[in-house]
């Protein structure tokens, strides 16, 4: 059976020292608990002792005890040395886990995702149902131009919940070769920006190189080349008026987009996801922030004042003109963002079908199985709930990983569960902190349920069971 280790990164947190290089030996007890996490091999285990033993040596002919080290602020190095001498031990408790486990398991390894349709919610009110064919031939600045292009600034600011399938557009077809000039430098810039935000993305959530499912990238450009064209057309239609007038259409867009990702960067991160758990009131922070950003809350107001950016020159189109790359920006990024969130719980399934297929082959749980180790599965598990809310939202409502409490436990690092001497644990949970879950994790289940409805995602499966659940008003009632 697996033992219940610190895990890695709480790790390389815990014993960090501000200005401090880490020591050859220190990082070599980094690497193999690294190792023992993915691995669960014995002989990953053995490193882990025999590095332990060289930091201390070290550490003594330094001259002072190991246990001063500043390394060891809140005893980390004590812990890590007791869990490796710890024996597990079963109890109804951890064979409980075991079962919440191995529910999630079975919940994801036999669901399907319809990846190509979505929704996404837009502030920016982009007049989508428009006729923008052959536009640009007969257009010259105007007082008509101008009216035209204050009627599509109008319309800036109104909720849609657009379907992905309307946004598959075909590129605007256009007679007058200024303008047509002036559209290709404009794609060129929204296609830049479209891979920015993919590339922001994956950095922001990719915590753990080991998690295999995470640098899964799938097909996603095709179908954002259509929602850049959707964007251009509506940029043709406001931009025709004016290509014969003073305002530097291109100049003024490049930055505009520019100041649309910068906006776009403070944006996303401010509700950056915090990943360190154990706490309810955390593990539900960090699922709502999550889901915030997925849907976008807000997003249209951080961006539009980019609009001024780029407004350099006085035109009476400028306004609007940019207005529209801005709603365009938004449009762009929520569209990339659901994209992102598909592709990788397409790559999850996956991941918890191969895992499941393992457990269901194998005549006894193996000590590379995730269902024995509370650190192993939390650590794989974490980065995926924490990252795709939906998985939380499915989970959660579905009832399949347990009680309440079960399912705080699947985020905690486990240490309740570590046995002192038999029958004592270390640090179980308080009723207050217990009380405090639940009411966290009802709050939740609420939010929950919205966030799979504003997503628009088509989920199913060919298990009864799952299927049953997907279709129950627990998940999307």
């Amino acid at each position: 059976m697996r033992k219940d280790l610190i895990e890695h990164r709480k790790w390389l947190s815990r014993t960090s020292a501000f200005g401090k290089p880490r020591s050859p030996e220190l990082k070599a007890i980094d690497a193999a608990l690294k190792a023992y996490e993915v691995s669960g091999q014995d002989k990953d285990l053995d490193a882990i002792r025999i590095a332990l033993a060289a930091w201390k040596q070290k550490e003594f002919k330094s001259g002072h005890s190991w246990k001063a080290s500043v390394r060891n602020k809140d005893n980390a190095f004590e812990e890590l040395g007791q869990r490796l001498d710890f024996e597990p031990v079963q109890n109804f408790y951890t064979k409980d886990l075991m079962h919440a486990r191995l529910g999630i398991l079975y919940l994801f390894s036999e669901m399907e995702l319809e990846s190509g349709l979505f929704e996404v919610i837009l502030s920016g009110g982009l007049n989508l149902a428009g006729n923008v064919a052959n536009v640009g031939g007969a257009f010259t600045p105007s007082q008509d131009g101008a009216d035209l292009a204050t009627a599509i600034g109008t319309e800036l600011g109104s909720i849609q919940v657009i379907s992905s399938e309307a946004l598959q557009a075909k590129a605007p077809a256009v007679s007058n070769p200024k303008l047509s000039s002036i559209l290709n430098s404009i794609k060129t810039y929204l296609e830049g920006f479209a891979k920015q935000i993919w590339n922001h993305l994956t950095s922001m959530f990719k915590k753990d190189a080991n998690k295999s499912w995470i640098d899964f990238v799938g097909e996603w450009w095709s179908r954002v080349t259509g929602v850049i064209n959707t964007v251009l057309n509506q940029v043709a239609q406001s931009a025709a008026p004016f290509v014969g007038a003073a305002f530097d259409i291109v100049q003024g867009t490049a930055k505009t987009i520019k100041a649309c990702y910068e906006r776009y960067q403070t944006y996303s991160l401010a509700k950056g996801v915090d990943m360190n758990d154990g706490h309810p009131a955390v593990i539900v922070k960090s699922v709502e922030r999550t889901m915030t950003l997925g849907i976008g809350q807000g997003l249209y107001q951080a961006l539009k004042g980019a609009a001024t950016v780029g407004a350099t020159a006085a035109s009476a189109g400028a306004g609007a003109i940019l207005s529209v790359v801005v709603a365009g920006c938004e449009l762009i990024a929520k569209v990339v963002y659901r994209i992102w969130e598909a592709s990788k719980m397409e790559a999850f399934f996956a991941d918890c079908k191969d895992r499941y297929k393992h457990h269901k082959s194998a005549s006894k749980i193996s000590d590379d199985d995730l269902l024995h180790s509370g650190v192993a599965f939390g650590a794989w598990y974490r980065a995926a709930a924490y990252t795709l809310p939906c998985l939380s939202a499915l989970a959660l409502c579905s009832g399949i990983a347990g009680d309440k409490m079960m399912y705080l436990s699947m985020f905690k690092d486990q240490k309740d569960l570590v046995p002192v001497k038999a029958g004592e644990f270390m640090n179980p949970i308080s009723q207050s902190e217990f009380d405090r879950g639940v009411a966290y994790i009802d709050n939740l289940k609420q939010t929950s349920k919205g966030y799979l409805s504003d997503s628009g995602f088509k989920f199913s499966s060919t298990d009864k069971v799952v299927e049953g659940l997907l279709r129950s008003d627990k998940l999307f009632g």
